[in-house]
């Protein structure tokens, strides 16, 4: 990124996905553990370093490219969804400090679910789930990064939900700083 010109906008996605494993959290494996950990929030953490330390343009965006896994509890993926959600925790926190009246503007995005050489390697069916386009986090992260997406700055957000009803949601997000966050809600 350093021999790069200005950047105008960063996406990160993961670094490390590992195997996917039906029986899930064997701690012995330890290793992997370790590795998915340092690839999906260690090295994102140094990018967006790097990043906000560039020359740029008037504005910067970070997109942070998560996982449904990081909201649920699945043992087949105990090596990667918490640390997706992690990362998002992070994520939202540096969120507070590098903001939109300072030129950046962050985001994380469950960009959708698609069937894709992974799922199919995993197991699963081209007919177990109704498939996302493969084209929706690309247009979802391209409306965002304008002018109109600029009040969801520090939220986790999915790509297939409605942009219009998105954009009624202004209010509220102004008003509650903890809505379309990830964390405990009681």
């Amino acid at each position: 990124m350093r021999s790069t010109n200005a950047i105008d906008v960063l996406v990160l996605n993961a670094v490390a996905v590992p195997q996917h494993d039906p029986g899930g959290t064997e701690l012995e494996q330890e290793a992997v553990y370790e590795k998915t950990f340092y690839g999906n929030v260690i090295v994102p953490l140094h990018m967006i370093k790097q990043y906000l330390e560039q020359p740029s343009p008037k504005t910067k965006t970070i997109n942070n490219i998560s996982a449904a896994s990081a909201h649920m509890d699945l043992p087949s993926v105990a090596k990667y969804g918490p640390f997706k959600a992690a990362f998002a925790t992070i994520f939202q926190q540096l969120a507070t400090k590098h903001k939109p009246e300072n030129g950046v503007y962050m985001f994380t995005i469950q960009p959708g679910v698609f069937y894709t050489s992974s799922a199919k390697r995993a197991g699963t069916s081209e007919t177990a789930f109704e498939w996302d386009d493969i084209r929706l986090p690309g247009h979802f992260q391209v409306w965002l990064s304008g002018p109109e997406g600029a009040f969801l700055h520090g939220r986790f957000l999915w790509a297939n939900w409605d942009v219009d009803e998105l954009v009624e949601s202004k209010t509220k997000v102004a008003k509650d700083p903890i809505f379309l966050k990830l964390g405990l809600l009681m």
